[in-house]
C-alpha cells in the first residue's frame, strides 16, 4: 500500500469515534472512505502487502480487514502475511484440469455477449467483424444483446461488416448482468474425467450481482455436472 494511501486512511480512522475497522460498521460513511482506499490499494498492491500493512501499522485484526473489504479467506494460502511475506504460498487445489481445445475439430456455433457498457460496445463490434472474415461462411453467430436493443438497427451495422453476415448472424435478446460471457463459469474436467463447471468464488454466492449466484445443486440439476466454487 503506498504512503499517501496508508497517510489518508490513518487520517480517517483517527477522525472516527473508533480506530477499529469492524467498529466502523455504524459509521457508514467513514466505513466506506476506508473500504474505497482498501480497494484501490487492492488494485496495485498484493493482498498480502495491503493485509500486512494495516495489521502492522493499523493494528488491524482480522476482523477488522474483513469490515474493510480484503477477502481474508485468500489469506489462509499465504501462512507467512502477517510477516509481509508470500514465501510458503499454497493454494487450495481442486484437482480440477481445463477442458482439452484446440483445431482439431470444427467450429461450431459461436456465442457471444454484446455488453451493455458503453467501453465495451466498439470492441465487440470489431471481434464480430473480425469473426466474419476470418472464420468459415459455415459459422453462424450469436449475439445476445440487452432487452431494448434496436434490433433493426443493430442488425443492418452487422450487416455492413461482411457479405455473409445477414445469414450468419442471430440477435437475440437476453439479460445480461455482468460485462463479461465466462465470469459465472468455466468448464473443467475433474481427477476422473468427468465434466464440471468451476464458478469463481464471487459469483458462487451471489456476493456482487444476486442474478449471478450459481450453485452446485442448480448446475447439477440444470446441466447433469458437478460445480466446485
Amino acid at each position: 500500500m503506498k504512503n499517501q494511501k496508508r497517510q489518508a486512511l490513518n487520517r480517517i480512522l483517527k477522525q472516527a469515534p473508533s480506530q477499529s475497522f469492524s467498529k466502523l460498521a455504524t459509521h457508514t460513511d467513514t466505513l466506506e472512505q476506508a473500504r474505497k482506499l482498501c480497494r484501490a490499494a487492492l488494485a496495485e498492491t498484493h493482498l498480502v502487502k495491503v493485509a500486512h500493512t494495516l495489521s502492522k501499522d493499523l493494528g488491524a485484526k482480522k476482523e477488522d480487514l474483513a469490515a474493510a473489504g480484503l477477502p481474508i479467506d485468500l489469506l489462509q494460502f499465504f501462512p507467512n502475511w502477517r510477516r509481509g511475506s508470500r514465501a510458503g504460498f499454497k493454494p487450495r487445489s481442486f484437482g480440477l484440469r481445463p477442458t482439452p481445445t484446440g483445431a482439431g475439430k470444427p467450429l461450431g456455433t459461436l456465442r457471444l455477449q454484446l455488453s451493455h457498457h458503453p467501453g465495451y460496445i466498439p470492441y465487440a463490434l470489431i471481434l464480430i467483424r473480425d469473426l466474419l472474415r476470418n472464420t468459415d461462411s459455415s459459422v453462424p453467430v450469436i449475439v445476445m444483446v440487452n432487452q431494448g436493443t434496436d434490433l433493426a438497427e443493430m442488425q443492418t451495422l452487422i450487416n455492413s461488416f461482411h457479405p455473409s453476415a445477414r445469414k450468419r448472424v442471430r440477435l437475440i435478446e437476453g439479460k445480461a448482468n455482468t460485462a463479461f460471457a465466462q465470469d459465472n463459469a468455466r468448464s473443467a474436467r475433474d481427477q476422473d474425467g468427468n465434466p464440471v463447471m468451476y464458478i469463481p468464488r464471487d459469483f458462487s454466492k451471489g456476493k456482487n450481482r444476486q442474478d449471478d449466484a450459481l450453485s452446485e445443486t442448480e448446475a447439477q440439476r440444470q446441466y447433469g455436472v458437478g460445480a466446485p466454487s
